[in-house]
């Protein structure tokens, strides 16, 4: 038997995806908490040679005993109050482990394990060295041979916090009616011999290990059924909010028309009224690789459909062929990426669209007609896989600057300036497969690179990774504050 490992990185989503559905936020539930959870009995101390030793013993030791290392892990159940409410979080939280006596020659950090549906202590979750990769470390150096004896150790950081909100929600995501995390002190380096004598729940008294915490309430979210097929692959709102809209890669795009309740409202079909149904050409543009709203201009719309690429003036009702033919993929991969799709905010006439085959291309609408060309491969690379995989612009008070990303060898983030007219790809960390982005009032560019990261790219400068994301993630959406 091991842990069930739950990879859910506790970050805010800017963008929900999920089979033929959208979520929204709900009203909060019940009201912010506080409380004290005492270690449950099932706590025990685990050995180099994989047993679960004292599990009923009042004290247990972090060390060695000539040569059998220990572990000591303390469990926690999550109260029901704050598991079965979707819109509790943690926000704050305290460890508290009174020590018996103290004779170690080794520093001893400790980690918080895989939340589990019982209160579990398993052979696999000893652990010694300086750090583990398959757990959270909450604290390091815990506990130090300057530990005096009889003094309680605490750990009370973000990484505690953090740590107990990713338990919650894998445990909500598995459907569990129980949860139990657990905490683990460990020693940094192998020891023959050298005790922490350390308390257990069954010790009594204030050598009961405690964990404190508070919570704050946050938006619960709700699925809004499409009433489409597919996945729902990105999201658009023109510049104050008044018209959202969501692209799918094989049922359409939408606009959301909230009710008069302001409580319920439903998703209306965009894609309807391109081609009439029925007729020739009708069932590619299901097919959405992107859109985009005129930031100039609330009622106007961009979709990339069909092989072409449409604009509506009227939020939707009707739309305009304004490209020719140029091949999409809205259901192969990458098809979460983006946004492809974006309007020049110092001039509407003017639009950007990342392709997957055949690199960057720019539309100019003049005297009322658009021309298309492509931005030569020798200077935005046409790119693989995902080809390019967003454009977004920077205001840049009144001169654009025009951010592309490319996948691929030659990949990266691309940036046009003077208005596009002059292209190079962006220094500093390197994004092989950048995914989604998003421009900062400020003009801070936020990318997301898959495994390798997200990072960020001030206004003429190189990019940065954020290093105090969590390691080991797989970054995709980001959002950003549009005040």
């Amino acid at each position: 038997m091991k842990r069930t490992r739950h990879v859910l990185p506790f970050t805010p989503l800017p963008i929900l995806v999920a089979l033929a559905l959208l979520w929204r936020p709900a009203i909060p539930g019940a009201m912010a908490a506080t409380g004290t959870i005492t270690g449950n009995a099932a706590d025990a101390r685990v050995n180099s040679d994989l047993t679960v030793t004292n599990a009923t013993t009042t004290f247990c030791s972090v060390g060695a005993t000539n040569g059998l290392r220990h572990n000591v892990v303390h469990l926690f159940q999550i109260p029901s109050a704050v598991l079965n409410d979707p819109s509790q979080q943690f926000s704050t939280a305290t460890y508290s482990m009174k020590i018996g006596s103290s004779g170690n020659t080794v520093n001893a950090d400790l980690y918080g394990l895989d939340y589990t549906p019982t209160p579990t202590v398993l052979g696999s979750d000893f652990y010694e060295g300086p750090l583990d990769p398959n757990n959270a470390l909450i604290k390091e150096d815990f506990m130090t041979p300057a530990t005096p004896s009889y003094a309680v150790a605490t750990a009370s950081n973000a990484a505690l916090v953090t740590y107990l909100n990713n338990s919650l929600l894998a445990a909500r995501a598995d459907g569990a009616s129980t949860a139990y995390v657990a905490l683990r002190v460990s020693c940094d380096a192998y020891v023959w011999s050298g005790q922490y004598l350390t308390g257990m729940n069954e010790a009594g008294g204030a050598y009961v290990p405690t964990l404190a915490y508070s919570t704050v309430t946050s938006s619960a979210w709700n699925t809004v059924p499409l009433g489409g097929g597919g996945y729902v692959t990105g999201l658009a709102s023109n510049s104050n909010g008044s018209a959202i809209y969501a692209r799918s890669d094989v049922g359409g795009a939408f606009r959301w028309v909230p009710a008069v309740d302001g409580t319920n409202g439903k998703w209306v079909s965009l894609t309807d009224t391109m081609i009439a149904f029925g007729t020739s050409g009708a069932s590619a543009v299901m097919g959405v690789e992107g859109i985009a709203t005129d930031p100039n201009d609330l009622n106007r719309v961009y979709v990339a459909a069909g092989n072409g690429i449409y604009v509506s003036d009227n939020q939707g009702s009707t739309w305009t062929l304004i490209s020719g033919a140029i091949s999409m993929d809205p259901n192969g991969g990458y098809r979460t990426c983006g946004e492809r799709l974006t309007v020049d905010p110092n001039n509407s006439n003017i639009v950007w669209y990342g392709s997957r085959y055949a690199g960057l291309y720019k539309g100019d609408k003049t005297s009322g007609s658009w021309v298309w060309s492509q931005i030569p491969t020798s200077t935005v690379p046409i790119g693989t896989s995902g080809g390019v995989t967003f454009v977004v612009c920077d205001k840049n008070s009144g001169t654009t600057i025009v951010y592309a990303g490319v996948s691929g060898t030659s990949g990266g983030v691309y940036r046009g300036t003077n208005a596009g007219s002059t292209w190079g790809i962006v220094g500093g960390a390197t994004l092989t497969a950048p995914r989604r982005a998003q421009i900062a009032s400020n003009g801070t560019l936020y990318v997301t690179g898959g495994s390798t990261g997200a990072a960020k790219l001030l206004r003429g400068g190189s990019l940065t990774l954020m290093s105090t994301l969590p390691a080991g993630q797989t970054y995709h959406g980001v959002a950003v504050d549009p005040k």
